[in-house]
Protein backbone atom coordinates (compact mmCIF):
# COMPACT_ATOMS: atom_id res chain seq x y z
CA UNK A 1 0.00 0.00 0.00
CA UNK A 2 1.56 3.30 -1.09
CA UNK A 3 1.21 6.50 0.90
CA UNK A 4 2.09 10.08 -0.03
CA UNK A 5 4.24 11.99 2.45
CA UNK A 6 6.04 15.29 2.55
CA UNK A 7 9.76 14.56 2.15
CA UNK A 8 12.11 17.44 2.92
CA UNK A 9 14.71 18.75 5.37
CA UNK A 10 15.32 22.32 6.58
CA UNK A 11 19.04 21.68 6.37
CA UNK A 12 18.75 21.63 2.58
CA UNK A 13 15.54 23.65 2.10
CA UNK A 14 14.24 26.20 4.65
CA UNK A 15 10.76 25.98 3.07
CA UNK A 16 10.39 22.65 4.92
CA UNK A 17 10.22 24.50 8.24
CA UNK A 18 7.44 24.00 10.75
CA UNK A 19 5.11 26.65 9.37
CA UNK A 20 4.91 25.87 5.69
CA UNK A 21 1.90 26.04 3.41
CA UNK A 22 1.01 22.38 2.86
CA UNK A 23 -1.77 23.31 0.37
CA UNK A 24 0.67 25.24 -1.82
CA UNK A 25 0.89 23.50 -5.22
CA UNK A 26 4.56 24.50 -5.50
CA UNK A 27 5.43 22.92 -2.14
CA UNK A 28 3.38 19.83 -2.91
CA UNK A 29 5.20 19.42 -6.22
CA UNK A 30 8.54 19.93 -4.49
CA UNK A 31 7.98 17.90 -1.32
CA UNK A 32 5.24 15.29 -1.79
CA UNK A 33 6.60 11.87 -2.60
CA UNK A 34 4.89 8.52 -2.97
CA UNK A 35 6.37 6.04 -0.52
CA UNK A 36 6.28 2.49 -1.77
CA UNK A 37 6.35 -0.73 0.22
CA UNK A 38 10.00 -1.57 0.92
CA UNK A 39 11.90 -4.80 0.25
CA UNK A 40 10.85 -6.26 3.65
CA UNK A 41 7.19 -5.86 2.60
CA UNK A 42 6.66 -3.27 5.33
CA UNK A 43 4.04 -0.63 4.70
CA UNK A 44 5.41 2.88 4.74
CA UNK A 45 4.14 5.68 6.95
CA UNK A 46 4.88 9.39 7.19
CA UNK A 47 7.14 10.82 9.86
CA UNK A 48 7.99 14.33 10.96
CA UNK A 49 11.04 14.95 13.12
CA UNK A 50 11.82 18.25 14.82
CA UNK A 51 15.38 18.19 16.11
CA UNK A 52 16.78 20.63 18.67
CA UNK A 53 20.59 20.48 18.51
CA UNK A 54 22.15 21.82 21.74
CA UNK A 55 25.75 22.16 20.59
CA UNK A 56 25.04 24.91 18.07
CA UNK A 57 21.45 25.92 18.96
CA UNK A 58 19.94 24.68 15.71
CA UNK A 59 16.34 23.61 15.21
CA UNK A 60 15.92 21.34 12.20
CA UNK A 61 12.74 19.84 10.74
CA UNK A 62 12.67 16.87 8.43
CA UNK A 63 9.72 15.05 6.99
CA UNK A 64 10.11 11.63 5.46
CA UNK A 65 8.76 8.25 4.45
CA UNK A 66 9.54 5.71 7.12
CA UNK A 67 9.22 1.96 7.54
CA UNK A 68 9.72 1.03 11.21
CA UNK A 69 6.87 2.54 13.22
CA UNK A 70 7.18 2.85 16.98
CA UNK A 71 4.07 1.06 18.13
CA UNK A 72 1.72 2.63 20.65
CA UNK A 73 2.75 6.25 20.03
CA UNK A 74 1.64 8.93 17.61
CA UNK A 75 4.45 11.14 18.92
CA UNK A 76 7.44 10.48 21.12
CA UNK A 77 10.70 12.14 22.10
CA UNK A 78 14.31 10.98 21.79
CA UNK A 79 17.02 12.66 23.86
CA UNK A 80 20.77 12.70 24.18
CA UNK A 81 23.29 15.13 25.60
CA UNK A 82 23.54 16.94 22.25
CA UNK A 83 19.99 16.94 20.94
CA UNK A 84 16.28 16.42 21.54
CA UNK A 85 14.08 15.00 18.80
CA UNK A 86 10.29 15.25 18.70
CA UNK A 87 9.11 12.48 16.39
CA UNK A 88 5.55 12.10 15.11
CA UNK A 89 4.33 9.31 12.85
CA UNK A 90 1.10 8.84 10.92
CA UNK A 91 -0.33 6.67 8.17
CA UNK A 92 -2.48 8.92 5.99
CA UNK A 93 -1.53 10.88 2.88
CA UNK A 94 0.18 14.22 3.64
CA UNK A 95 -0.23 13.72 7.39
CA UNK A 96 3.32 14.85 8.29
CA UNK A 97 2.57 18.48 7.41
CA UNK A 98 1.41 20.02 10.66
CA UNK A 99 3.45 22.07 13.12
CA UNK A 100 1.02 20.82 15.76
CA UNK A 101 2.45 17.29 15.41
CA UNK A 102 5.18 18.12 17.90
CA UNK A 103 5.24 19.33 21.49
CA UNK A 104 7.48 22.42 21.24
CA UNK A 105 7.28 23.60 24.88
CA UNK A 106 8.80 20.45 26.30
CA UNK A 107 11.46 20.43 23.61
CA UNK A 108 12.31 24.08 24.13
CA UNK A 109 12.62 23.41 27.85
CA UNK A 110 14.79 20.41 27.13
CA UNK A 111 17.09 22.65 25.09
CA UNK A 112 16.89 25.68 27.40
CA UNK A 113 17.60 23.89 30.68
CA UNK A 114 21.07 22.53 29.74
CA UNK A 115 22.01 25.90 28.21
CA UNK A 116 20.71 27.71 31.29
CA UNK A 117 22.61 25.29 33.54
CA UNK A 118 25.85 26.03 31.65
CA UNK A 119 25.18 29.76 31.96
CA UNK A 120 24.49 29.46 35.70
CA UNK A 121 27.70 27.45 36.22
CA UNK A 122 29.70 30.10 34.36
CA UNK A 123 28.12 32.90 36.43
CA UNK A 124 28.73 30.91 39.63
CA UNK A 125 32.41 30.39 38.72
CA UNK A 126 32.73 34.07 37.87
CA UNK A 127 31.28 35.02 41.27
CA UNK A 128 33.67 32.62 43.04
CA UNK A 129 36.64 34.16 41.23
CA UNK A 130 35.47 37.68 42.18
CA UNK A 131 35.05 36.63 45.83
CA UNK A 132 38.55 35.09 45.87
CA UNK A 133 40.01 38.28 44.39
CA UNK A 134 38.19 40.38 47.01
CA UNK A 135 39.49 38.13 49.81
CA UNK A 136 43.03 38.42 48.47
CA UNK A 137 42.70 42.22 48.32
CA UNK A 138 41.39 42.30 51.90
CA UNK A 139 44.30 40.13 53.08
CA UNK A 140 46.81 42.40 51.29
CA UNK A 141 45.19 45.52 52.80
CA UNK A 142 45.24 43.86 56.25
CA UNK A 143 48.97 43.10 55.94
CA UNK A 144 49.70 46.64 54.70
CA UNK A 145 47.83 48.16 57.69
CA UNK A 146 49.54 45.72 60.05
CA UNK A 147 52.97 46.76 58.75
CA UNK A 148 52.04 50.45 58.89
CA UNK A 149 50.64 50.08 62.42
CA UNK A 150 53.83 48.32 63.55
CA UNK A 151 55.95 51.04 61.98
CA UNK A 152 53.90 53.80 63.64
CA UNK A 153 53.88 51.96 66.99
CA UNK A 154 57.65 51.30 66.73
CA UNK A 155 58.27 55.03 66.04
CA UNK A 156 56.24 56.03 69.11
CA UNK A 157 58.21 53.58 71.24
CA UNK A 158 61.48 55.17 70.10
CA UNK A 159 60.42 58.69 71.09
Amino acid sequence: MAIKCFVCNTQTDPACNDHFQEDSPALQNAFVQECEVNENKTNPFCRKVKEYIHTNSIVRVHRECAYMMREGYDCYQKRSEDYVMDVCQCDKDHCNNSPALTAPITSLLAVAIPLLAKFIIIIFLFIIIIVIIIIIIIIIIFFIFTILFRCIFANRMNI
